[in-house]
């Protein structure tokens, strides 16, 4: 009898753990496809920021202005919690 009350809780600690892996994917999807959604003068510097380059990096490397790059990585921002509050 013990040994069956122990596979049962394995069981559902085995069930928690793929629902809890399931949901940190979904939000992962959710969030990858929000920001390949956005436009792409927004996609573009926010991808980039995402990925560790500096303003000054980001407006060098698309020939844009800081105030440019700046502003738009700020409403990329707004979009995306935006669109994804739903999930937190």
């Amino acid at each position: 009898m013990l040994n069956d009350s122990k596979n049962l809780k394995n069981a559902e600690l085995l069930k928690a753990d793929h629902e809890i892996n399931l949901d940190i994917y979904m939000n992962r999807s959710d969030i990858r496809n929000a920001i390949l959604n956005l436009d792409g003068k927004y996609r573009i510097p926010f991808i980039l920021f995402y990925k560790f380059y500096k303003y000054t990096e980001i407006a060098e490397r698309l020939d844009f202005p800081l105030g440019t790059v700046k502003s738009r990585i700020y409403f990329a921002r707004k979009i995306l919690m935006n669109e994804l509050k739903s999930l937190y």
